[in-house]
């Protein structure tokens, strides 16, 4: 029996589809899932047999005679299949024999872990809290030119830093905090003109901003959120009563993926710069599955071609640009997104 075989054997297959995408059970050794990656029909149509490591979709028929379970493991996590066979793999308890075999077979079978993307490890945030001092107004004028209010600072814990990975600021530092505790953080350079203008923190992939209490709820509450690659992006979206986090990047992390599934996000929709097509492709068509998917085309404006959501924030746009573009979101799943990936390609 090769390792992937093996591991196979070992695989909690339930557990695993269940950190991606809601499940419900159909019987003896079998589980549904509520929307096929295949066709998309949302009526738990896909029952899998966790037994024998197989699964079909009632409506398209997907998987019917396939056999290999780590195909719909891939569709269903959005890795593609040798990440999945090589992260499976990598679960295989080592041929042991005797007690040592007996005892990591029970922890195996029987030891739910939490994944440890949700194993919270918490950082110490450089600097000082607060912007006190001469360097924290030169921050405090920086951020309200940007567009955020005092009140703004306050509530996201705004802190200054004269140093950021041993790189000289000094930085304004945005807290990523979840339930309260710090995970990661973003520092943004207020002076001079050296590179880089923004730095994070090693955990800033698993992570997005803000995590604060009211953004949770009104995500949970619609089960929708936009995604953005900036913080004072998010913050655009936010004061304009659209539940928005900010990703640091275009490169969405599987972390990424399993938090916004564990706060019950249904429909997604993808808020990149303007000339970032290409981007907004690659996520939509890799998280298609996972979510309804939409995307915010940010239509130029005369002297502001490359306009974003942080023009907004700063009072250079008038906010119903961005709302407009939010009512025109393109839909995925309709072929007009097939025709603007066509104009994109074509360069219109």
């Amino acid at each position: 029996m090769g390792k992937l075989e093996e591991a196979l054997e070992f695989l909690d297959i339930e557990d695993w589809i269940g950190a991606y995408t809601e499940t419900k059970h159909g019987g003896a050794d079998e589980i549904r899932i509520k929307e096929c990656p295949k066709c998309f029909n949302d009526k738990w149509k896909v029952y899998i047999n966790t037994e024998k490591r197989i699964w079909f979709c009632q409506r398209c028929q997907w998987g019917l005679h396939n056999g290999d379970i780590c195909q719909l493991l891939a569709h269903i996590s959005g890795m593609n299949v040798h990440s999945v066979r090589m992260e499976v793999a990598s679960t295989v308890v080592p041929a042991v024999s005797d007690e040592a075999f007996a005892e990591a077979l029970d922890g195996r079978l029987n030891k739910k872990e939490v994944p440890e993307e949700f194993n919270i490890n918490p950082i110490d945030l450089p600097g000082e809290a607060g912007l006190g001092g001469v360097t924290g107004k030169r921050a405090e004028r920086y951020l309200l030119d940007r567009g955020m209010t005092l009140d703004d600072i306050e509530y996201y814990e705004m802190r200054i830093s004269s140093k950021l990975r041993n790189k000289t600021g000094p930085w304004a530092v945005f807290p990523v905090k979840y339930y309260g505790v710090p995970v990661a953080c973003q520092g943004r350079k207020f002076s001079g003109n050296t590179e880089p203008k923004y730095l994070s923190s090693d955990q800033i992939a698993d992570w997005m901003w803000p995590l604060d209490k009211k953004n949770l709820e009104r995500i949970e509450i619609r089960k929708q959120v936009v995604l953005v690659e900036g913080v004072f992006d998010a913050m655009a979206y936010i004061r304009a009563g659209i539940p928005a986090l900010c990703t640091f990047g275009k490169n969405l992390s599987r972390s990424q993926l399993k938090l916004l599934q564990a706060h019950g996000v249904k429909r997604l929709s993808l808020s990149y710069d303007a000339d970032a097509h290409k981007d907004i492709q690659k996520a939509a068509d890799r998280i298609g599955h996972l979510f309804h998917t939409f995307v915010i085309e940010l239509p130029p404006l005369e002297g502001m071609p490359k306009a974003d959501p942080g023009d907004v924030l700063s009072g250079a746009i008038d906010e119903s640009w961005l709302l407009e573009a939010v009512e025109d979101a393109i839909d995925t799943r309709t072929p007009e997104y097939w025709n603007w990936k066509l104009r994109k390609e074509l360069g219109e």
